[in-house]
């Protein structure tokens, strides 16, 4: 797994990547990028990280902008973005950030955050397991958009297309990890690292995807939903 730092301070940048190497986690890597040019071109070239330590402002490149390009590539990476401005929280969640350093930070608070980052990793990239016919299918519960009851059937949207099995929806419900699934309707299940927009009787899926939400789920839907936001932004 790499882990990409990027800040134009080498001073943050070493002490960042030192503490990672130094919690000596398995089968991590590093690479270090100094300028927002460097990282561009390294993505361009085919570079992607797992996780990005990101300065908000890198030189005369804008993070904010960096973390959209890098999020465009790859919808599943974490980014955690490194600041001395606590202003510029709340105008990075289109972006969808993992979590925030304040500057200066200490080595301790990178092993906070790099260890949630790994836990996290952990948690979300585990896999649903389904029969269809006499055949056992595995699925990456980070690929998931939602899943959608059927009658008897159960699909599961996810982003390279649909498969479906015999099952029922409630059951699928309590199988899932409630941290990272929310219930929004009898017949929807939704992946909350999926979710771009909650409205009052509906939400948008990061495919376009509208589903509804049914009124006996409104309250639990906003209220779960912000806490994963607040929890997945450690604000």
């Amino acid at each position: 797994m790499l882990i990409v730092i990027c800040d134009d301070d080498r001073k943050t940048a070493s002490l960042v990547e030192e503490t990672i190497l130094d919690m000596k986690l398995p089968e991590v890597e590093t690479e270090v990028f100094t300028s927002g040019e460097s990282i561009r071109t390294w993505m361009d070239s085919g570079g992607k990280a797992s996780v990005y330590f990101l300065d908000i402002e890198i030189g005369s490149t804008d993070g904010v902008q960096l973390a959209g390009e890098i999020r465009k590539k790859d919808e599943s990476a974490l980014i955690v973005f490194m600041t001395q401005h606590r202003e510029h929280v709340y105008k990075v969640f289109e972006c969808l950030p993992f979590r925030f350093m304040e500057k200066p930070f200490t080595e301790d608070q990178v092993r906070k955050v790099t260890g949630e980052c790994m836990e996290y990793m952990r948690t979300c990239r585990k896999y649903y397991f389904f029969k269809e016919g006499k055949c056992t299918h595995q699925i990456s519960c980070d690929d998931i958009l939602y899943f959608e009851g059927r009658g008897r059937k159960v699909c599961i949207k996810t982003k390279n297309g649909e498969s479906e099995f015999y099952g029922k929806i409630n059951n699928v419900c309590e199988e899932l990890d409630k941290s990272i699934f929310l219930r929004i309707h009898a017949s929807y299940i939704v992946n909350m690292d999926a979710i771009r927009k909650v409205n009052v009787t509906d939400i948008m899926l990061s495919d376009g995807t509208v589903l509804p939400v049914s009124r006996s789920y409104r309250d639990s839907v906003q209220g779960e939903h912000m806490k994963y936001m607040l929890w997945k932004s450690g604000v």
